[in-house]
């Protein structure tokens, strides 16, 4: 992936393009301009509610000379690389202009690469050339001149879109009433919000248009991808703060795998919703285990591991984990699997996976304020103990009940 875009020649520019590379995206494309600030919000949070928010932008158009040689980057990329899609995600602050979107698209039409751009202002013709807009009905009112509520308003703004610009299609993003997109050759269909609860709907638009083509470019079908852009945003909405989906929730997304209430996590964007919980005072409690055929042992721990606090983490060991601890015959249920039944339980409101031998890495990423052990454990055995009573945590153990282990319940098997 390569960024494309302008930023001034300030710390804030500098950090940006740090962040971006940290997150393996190249750089080369992000062009400097002296008569510009960075944009930067600053937002003023009191109660864990926005308050506020400071701009400190410049949203007026670039010198030809430096439009130019942006759109020299775009073109040299295009024309170097193996390119599957261009997207315009246009804010309205100067950088995407109606001559950057003709020169790019003319350019992508001759190589069969599919545009598709995230709208902003009122001049529809400027995104002339692409195959699909993706606005929500704020955008799409202030495109087409006229507010858009209801359905019928809805199918006609869609159509007058795709009808002046030759598109194939229209991806509408409705918030909680899910998504409503039209093609050229079909009427208007809607599909109903995955999200179960919203949170915060910050970067859902541009979650919508990301999980959708890449889904698009996978499947070639504007269903499939409309599909996986609502249960992604259906997922980040279901997040506090702002939220992006995961490498691995979007695997699971497009193998048709539903993730159990996006219970089960990466560890980074685990390590976000903990940083927000904790911030709202709530109480973190963390355990961890093979949990391969999971018995009423395993679920006492849980349900008093859930009582000690507010959010209950799993942390389940990796198949590759589980052989090296076990043996060459375990788990006798993979990681997936696993996680899918541990999310399950109403007492677990997370679930992430790790492949060391210890979980001490998990826990120093996530800073619990409680660890739970079940078993003959001391403290002084319990991994991550040291770590966790630095900043006022605690360790607690759980006695198990008797005749109920996963290597007993093994044995039995194979002796029966």
């Amino acid at each position: 992936m390569e960024l494309f875009g302008f930023i001034g020649k300030d710390g804030e520019g500098k950090q940006l393009k740090e962040l971006v590379k940290e997150s393996k995206i190249k750089t080369s494309g992000i062009v400097s301009d002296t008569k510009r600030n960075t944009t930067t919000k600053t937002r003023i949070i009191a109660e864990n509610q926005q308050v506020v928010r400071i701009d400190k932008e410049n949203a007026n158009n670039p010198e030809a000379a430096i439009e130019n040689n942006l759109i020299t980057k775009i073109k040299a990329s295009i024309n170097r690389n193996n390119i599957g899609a261009v997207i315009f995600s246009d804010y309205n602050k100067g950088v995407i202009s109606k001559k950057i979107v003709s020169e790019i698209t003319k350019l992508a039409r001759r190589k069969k690469i599919f545009a598709i751009a995230d709208p902003k202002g009122d001049d529809l013709t400027k995104y002339k050339g692409v195959n699909a807009l993706t606005p929500n009905l704020k955008e799409a009112s202030e495109l087409c001149g006229y507010k858009i509520s209801q359905s019928k308003e809805v199918n006609k703004a869609a159509k007058q879109m795709i009808e002046t610009l030759k598109l194939d299609g229209v991806l509408l993003t409705r918030g909680r009433d899910g998504i409503s997109y039209r093609l050229s050759s079909s009427n208007l269909k809607t599909v109903s919000s995955d999200a179960k609860e919203v949170f915060d709907v910050t970067g859902a638009g541009d979650t919508v248009i990301s999980a959708f083509l890449v889904s698009y470019l996978l499947s070639n079908n504007w269903e499939t991808a409309i599909s996986t852009a609502n249960s992604a945003a259906g997922i980040v909405v279901g997040q506090v703060g702002t939220s992006s989906i995961s490498q691995d929730e979007l695997i699971q997304l497009l193998s048709g795998a539903k993730n159990e209430n996006s219970k089960t996590l990466d560890i980074d964007s685990l390590g976000k919703q903990v940083f927000e919980h904790k911030k709202k005072g709530k109480k973190i409690i963390f355990t961890n285990g093979c949990f391969d055929l999971l018995h009423p042992g395993h679920l006492m721990i849980l349900k008093e591991s859930k009582a000690l606090g507010d959010i209950l983490i799993v942390a389940l060991n990796s198949d590759s984990s589980v052989r090296r601890l076990k043996g060459k015959s375990r788990p006798l249920i993979s990681e997936t699997e696993r996680a899918s039944i541990i999310s399950s339980l109403d007492c677990v409101d997370y679930v992430t996976i790790f492949s060391e031998d210890t979980p001490l890495k998990t826990i120093k990423q996530l800073t619990p304020d409680v660890i739970v052990k079940g078993g003959d454990y001391s403290r002084d055995q319990v991994i991550g103990r040291g770590h966790v009573e630095k900043y006022g945590g605690e360790v607690v153990i759980i006695p198990v009940l008797e005749n109920f282990s996963t290597t007993s319940l093994v044995e039995k098997i194979k002796r029966s």
